[in-house]
């Protein structure tokens, strides 16, 4: 019996005809080993060797582990996919809801008519486009209808603090944005942890057809 670690161990024990009449079972151990997993094999005497670990009983659990790793890696792609939608932009569709917005007339008709609110909103920069979103909405309706909540607004974007930052249409626009990259790179890193997951799976179903035990 040998116990195997990984490939290039096992590539050693391995007649080069093998490699190519049970290709499907040499990348799956390929595919096994370099997982992190572990073979034992019984000697090579003129045939292929039996598989004595792991187990079918062990190939089960982990293909029944792997599994539903699986599906949770598929839940966290689609929450990562479904946040990177909800930042995105649709100039279009966003102009449509603002101009339908009654808030949003509100907004313009105090800028037209009102110069202490006109100085207010040039000097902070609420982030008026984002009205129709429901993480604003309510901060931008407190600055639309609220004097106390703009005066405090008016004094801290007035103070040495606030002088030195930039208005929070920028800021807002520099987090989302980062956010927005976060969720692809998070994305990206899942899909790739799930592929490997899959060929996985795929290997140890190969390898259960084999095993003993």
């Amino acid at each position: 019996m040998k116990t195997i670690g990984n490939f290039e161990e096992f590539k050693r024990y391995l007649p080069a005809n093998w490699a190519i009449d049970y290709n499907e079972r040499v990348n799956a151990i390929k595919v096994y080993l370099e997982s992190g997993g572990i073979i034992k094999i019984g000697e090579m005497k003129g045939h292929w060797p039996k598989l004595i670990y792991p187990t079918k009983r062990r190939l089960e659990k982990q293909i029944e582990e792997a599994e539903e790793k699986l599906k949770d890696i598929n839940k966290q792609i689609k929450e990562w996919r479904k946040r990177h939608k909800e930042l995105q932009t649709n100039k279009v569709t966003d102009v449509l809801k603002r101009i339908t917005d009654p808030l949003y007339w509100e907004h313009h008709a105090r800028l037209l008519a009102d110069p202490t609110y006109r100085e207010t909103y040039e000097l902070v920069e609420p982030p008026m486009h984002l009205i129709h979103r429901k993480e604003w909405r309510k901060r931008l309706k407190l600055f639309i209808k609220d004097k106390e909540y703009r005066l405090r607004l008016h004094e801290a974007r007035t103070s040495e603090i606030g002088k030195r930052r930039e208005g929070m249409k920028k800021e807002v626009e520099a987090r989302m944005q980062f956010t927005r990259d976060l969720a692809e790179t998070e994305k990206k890193k899942l899909i790739d942890k799930r592929d490997q997951l899959i060929r996985k799976i795929e290997a140890m179903k190969t390898l259960l057809q084999w095993a003993g035990g």
